[in-house]
Protein backbone atom coordinates (compact mmCIF):
# COMPACT_ATOMS: atom_id res chain seq x y z
CA UNK A 1 0.00 0.00 0.00
CA UNK A 2 1.31 3.41 -0.97
CA UNK A 3 1.34 5.85 1.93
CA UNK A 4 2.28 9.51 2.13
CA UNK A 5 5.37 8.52 4.12
CA UNK A 6 6.57 6.21 1.35
CA UNK A 7 5.98 8.86 -1.31
CA UNK A 8 7.94 11.48 0.61
CA UNK A 9 10.88 9.16 1.14
CA UNK A 10 10.76 7.79 -2.38
CA UNK A 11 10.62 11.15 -4.17
CA UNK A 12 12.96 13.16 -2.00
CA UNK A 13 15.66 10.76 -0.83
CA UNK A 14 18.22 12.22 -3.19
CA UNK A 15 17.34 15.69 -1.95
CA UNK A 16 17.78 14.64 1.69
CA UNK A 17 21.16 13.10 1.03
CA UNK A 18 22.47 16.37 -0.40
CA UNK A 19 21.20 18.71 2.29
CA UNK A 20 21.57 16.67 5.49
CA UNK A 21 24.65 18.60 6.64
CA UNK A 22 23.12 21.99 5.90
CA UNK A 23 19.88 20.98 7.58
CA UNK A 24 21.67 19.96 10.77
CA UNK A 25 23.75 23.15 10.73
CA UNK A 26 20.54 25.17 11.00
CA UNK A 27 19.14 22.79 13.62
CA UNK A 28 22.22 23.56 15.76
CA UNK A 29 21.68 27.30 15.32
CA UNK A 30 18.15 26.95 16.65
CA UNK A 31 19.25 24.71 19.52
CA UNK A 32 17.74 21.54 18.11
CA UNK A 33 19.32 18.11 18.33
CA UNK A 34 21.03 16.39 15.41
CA UNK A 35 18.62 14.60 13.11
CA UNK A 36 20.05 11.38 11.70
CA UNK A 37 19.13 10.72 8.10
CA UNK A 38 20.65 7.25 8.23
CA UNK A 39 18.55 6.26 11.26
CA UNK A 40 15.43 7.56 9.54
CA UNK A 41 16.26 5.63 6.36
CA UNK A 42 16.94 2.39 8.23
CA UNK A 43 13.43 2.57 9.60
CA UNK A 44 11.79 3.36 6.27
CA UNK A 45 13.88 1.63 3.60
CA UNK A 46 12.38 -1.77 4.35
CA UNK A 47 8.89 -0.39 3.75
CA UNK A 48 10.03 1.21 0.48
CA UNK A 49 11.51 -2.03 -0.82
CA UNK A 50 8.40 -3.89 0.25
CA UNK A 51 6.23 -1.34 -1.57
CA UNK A 52 8.22 -1.68 -4.81
CA UNK A 53 8.08 -5.45 -4.68
CA UNK A 54 4.34 -5.42 -3.98
CA UNK A 55 3.73 -2.84 -6.73
CA UNK A 56 5.40 -5.06 -9.30
CA UNK A 57 3.61 -8.17 -8.01
CA UNK A 58 0.19 -6.49 -8.16
CA UNK A 59 0.97 -5.15 -11.64
CA UNK A 60 1.83 -8.63 -12.87
CA UNK A 61 -1.36 -10.05 -11.33
CA UNK A 62 -3.35 -7.34 -13.11
CA UNK A 63 -1.64 -8.36 -16.35
CA UNK A 64 -2.85 -11.95 -15.95
CA UNK A 65 -6.35 -10.99 -14.79
CA UNK A 66 -6.93 -8.61 -17.70
CA UNK A 67 -5.48 -11.11 -20.20
CA UNK A 68 -2.99 -8.59 -21.58
CA UNK A 69 0.28 -9.38 -23.32
CA UNK A 70 2.27 -6.83 -21.36
CA UNK A 71 1.97 -3.98 -18.91
CA UNK A 72 3.90 -0.71 -19.15
CA UNK A 73 4.11 1.44 -16.03
CA UNK A 74 6.08 4.46 -14.96
CA UNK A 75 6.57 7.16 -12.41
CA UNK A 76 7.64 5.02 -9.46
CA UNK A 77 11.33 5.78 -10.01
CA UNK A 78 12.21 2.10 -10.31
CA UNK A 79 12.91 1.22 -13.95
CA UNK A 80 12.51 -2.42 -14.93
CA UNK A 81 12.28 -4.39 -18.14
CA UNK A 82 10.96 -7.93 -17.74
CA UNK A 83 10.61 -8.85 -21.39
CA UNK A 84 7.18 -10.01 -22.41
CA UNK A 85 5.45 -8.97 -19.20
CA UNK A 86 6.32 -5.94 -17.11
CA UNK A 87 7.87 -2.70 -18.32
CA UNK A 88 8.52 0.27 -16.06
CA UNK A 89 10.14 3.26 -17.74
CA UNK A 90 11.14 4.82 -14.43
CA UNK A 91 11.23 8.62 -14.34
CA UNK A 92 12.93 11.75 -15.62
CA UNK A 93 13.82 13.12 -12.18
CA UNK A 94 16.11 10.64 -10.43
CA UNK A 95 16.98 7.81 -12.80
CA UNK A 96 16.48 9.71 -16.10
CA UNK A 97 15.34 6.46 -17.67
CA UNK A 98 13.16 5.64 -20.63
CA UNK A 99 12.14 2.71 -22.83
CA UNK A 100 12.48 2.67 -26.61
CA UNK A 101 11.07 0.28 -29.18
CA UNK A 102 13.08 -0.39 -32.34
CA UNK A 103 11.63 -1.16 -35.77
CA UNK A 104 11.63 -4.90 -35.03
CA UNK A 105 9.51 -4.40 -31.90
CA UNK A 106 12.34 -4.95 -29.39
CA UNK A 107 12.19 -2.86 -26.23
CA UNK A 108 15.25 -1.45 -24.48
CA UNK A 109 15.60 0.38 -21.17
CA UNK A 110 17.99 3.33 -21.50
CA UNK A 111 19.31 6.09 -19.24
CA UNK A 112 20.16 9.69 -20.10
CA UNK A 113 23.81 10.30 -19.30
Amino acid sequence: MLTNNNLIIFNFIYFYLKINKIYNFFRRIFGLEYWSLSAYLKIHVKSILSFLSEYKKISQEKLKNEKCDSLMMGHIHSPSLDKGQYYNCGDWVETCSYIIEDLEGNLELLYVK
